[in-house]
């Protein structure tokens, strides 16, 4: 993301026809919330096996792999200056090499840390790995994009306006400091292919099953079982089919009122808890994402809200495929903007 005062006219345009795309999908949604109800019924939660120790190593390995393979590409380059990474002279070459390097160190930390958690007894469904409604899930991607792109790219500029700080992202000065007109096409093309790549398709797959997957689905676990222990939790008494309902019982209750201790209740949804656990989860998933992107000028702010967006839809379908959508759209939708300044 650039600052909005020195976007190109063809990145402005862009700006707003997306702002305008925004605007029609929240009134599209809200219309059929009011006549028809949510897009989304809420899906019964199911706590998983593994402890916060666990997520912190999960969240260690996923950085020291991803450092020392950068940090053994810059040496092979020979582009290391005395370990001051500002005084590298970064070329398309080393970019694309770190971006592969960084990517294959992401993609083996994922395999590392789900066959870590298989022992415990985690499912693939508890990790989110769930392709059982693809279709529907890309498009729920997309649409949860366009929803959130207004408000995470307001606060994004709002953030700037603010505090003045227009740094990018590390990746973006170092591309705007290229020449890639001296570059041949093949080795251009190369470049675009290893963003890609690493940008839209490593980058959102990785950070979705670690922030949503597993931190995410470990606070949700640690916050109910909090709430039982406070004795905040309600469990209704059974009662005959032909007496009333309890109010808030039906199918349309939020995601984070319906609490089980086991897979069978989770199908009946008998037990409730309070708001906050769920709320509370991807609040702070979000706020880890957010951090974890330290560095990037006031982009953690944007991606903060990113991060709620991504949580709450994650926390809705129990399945990574559609944040991972809509993460890898954003994403796209950066890389593209960057290309149009």
């Amino acid at each position: 993301m650039n600052s909005l005062h020195d976007a190109s006219w063809a990145a402005q345009v862009a700006l707003g026809l997306m702002a305008l795309a925004s605007v029609g999908t929240w009134a599209g949604v809200l219309l059929h919330r009011w006549f028809r109800g949510p897009l989304l019924s809420p899906q019964p939660w199911e706590p998983v096996p593994w402890s916060l120790g666990i997520v912190i190593w999960a969240g260690f390995l996923w950085i020291a792999l991803r450092l020392g393979a950068a940090l053994l590409a810059q040496v092979a380059l020979g582009i290391l200056s005395q370990g001051r990474p500002e005084e590298m002279e970064w070329t398309p070459a080393a970019v694309v090499l770190v971006l592969m390097c960084e990517s294959a160190a992401s993609l083996v930390a994922l395999l590392a840390i789900c066959s870590m958690l298989q022992p415990l007894g985690a499912r693939k469904t508890q990790m989110g790995w769930n392709l059982s409604h693809w279709r529907k899930d890309v498009l729920l991607g997309g649409l949860i994009f366009l929803l959130a792109v207004l408000p995470v790219y307001g606060v994004f500029f709002l953030a700037q306006m603010l505090t003045g700080n227009e740094e990018l992202h590390p990746l973006l000065e170092a591309l705007e400091e290229m020449d890639f007109q001296q570059d041949g096409p093949a080795l251009v093309w190369l470049t675009a292919g290893a963003l890609v790549f690493a940008v839209v398709v490593v980058a959102p797959l990785v950070e979705e099953f670690l922030f949503r997957g597993v931190l995410q689905a470990w606070a949700e676990t640690a916050l109910m079982n909090l709430a039982k222990r406070s004795a905040e939790v309600v469990l209704p008494e059974a009662s005959s089919s032909s007496e009333e309902e309890p109010a808030g019982s039906s199918a349309n209750s939020p995601l984070w009122a319906q609490v089980v201790s086991d897979p069978e209740s989770a199908r009946s949804g008998d037990a409730r808890v309070p708001w906050w656990p769920g709320w509370l989860a991807v609040a702070i998933s979000a706020t880890v994402f957010a951090v974890a992107h330290w560095g990037h000028g006031v982009a953690p702010a944007g991606i903060w809200v990113l991060g709620v967006f991504l949580g709450l839809l994650y926390q809705r379908t129990r399945r990574l495929l559609p944040a991972v959508v809509a993460h890898a759209a954003f994403n796209a939708w950066g890389l593209g903007l960057f290309f149009l300044q």
